[in-house]
């Protein structure tokens, strides 16, 4: 069953299937741990929903590393990059994810971090089908994530989301919605995933319960 598909370049859809993202998490592990993300050593995720971002998210997961997915304004609509920069001195991340290096190449910059240890998603096709790496000892105090608030109001907070929120939360989900163990959700969606309605409730939504998730870039387009 596909787990998650978005648009390709032809207009078609690209579809990864559940057997496909297993061993795909598993190689993108890999590549994460030899640029030294781990427990303690978060990764950074610039860029939009998608399938690339999707698997670096899970295998930071994989190894105990928590991910960090920031709101793509943090480094596509500013001058100075004041936020994005706040978010680095908290989060002190390891690895960064940008899906393509040229509209993120001054955020990438101000990032801090070498070049060795960006990721693309060219990056993560290649690891993806390279050696995997064994799922570290994760219980369910570990960080899973850090959500950032939208800073309304002064600098945006980092929010911990363990292993154990996730699980619950989904757990919840099913024991109100028992019709998703009869009927795997099909979800169109394009709420971001630095966000936990999208990123935690929907994509929870759909792993738990062996749905599909199509992604939708969030823009009008035909």
């Amino acid at each position: 069953r596909a787990f998650l598909a978005e648009r390709d370049h032809d207009g078609g859809w690209r579809r990864l299937g559940y057997g496909a993202a297993h061993a795909a998490v598993a190689g993108v592990a890999t590549a994460l741990v030899e640029r030294g993300a781990g427990a303690g050593a978060p990764v950074l995720v610039l860029s939009d929903n998608s399938i690339g971002h999707a698997l670096v998210a899970l295998a930071a997961m994989h190894v105990g590393a928590p991910v960090v997915p920031v709101s793509t304004a943090y480094a596509l609509a500013s001058s100075t990059f004041a936020r994005l920069r706040y978010v680095v001195d908290v989060v002190a991340p390891a690895v960064v994810y940008a899906e393509t290096h040229g509209p993120y190449a001054a955020a990438l910059a101000a990032v801090g971090l070498p070049p060795a240890r960006w990721l693309d998603a060219a990056a993560v096709a290649r690891a993806a089908a390279g050696p995997a790496t064994a799922r570290a000892a994760i219980g369910p105090d570990t960080i899973a994530k850090v959500l950032f608030t939208s800073g309304s109001t002064g600098d945006p907070k980092g929010v911990v989301n363990t292993h154990r929120m996730l699980t619950s939360n989904q757990e919840a989900l099913r024991a109100c919605w028992p019709l998703l163990a009869a009927t795997p959700p099909v979800v169109v969606d394009w709420l971001p995933w630095s966000h936990t309605f999208g990123g935690n409730h929907n994509v929870g939504l759909v792993l738990r319960n062996g749905g599909t998730l199509y992604v939708d870039r969030g823009r009008p387009a035909p």
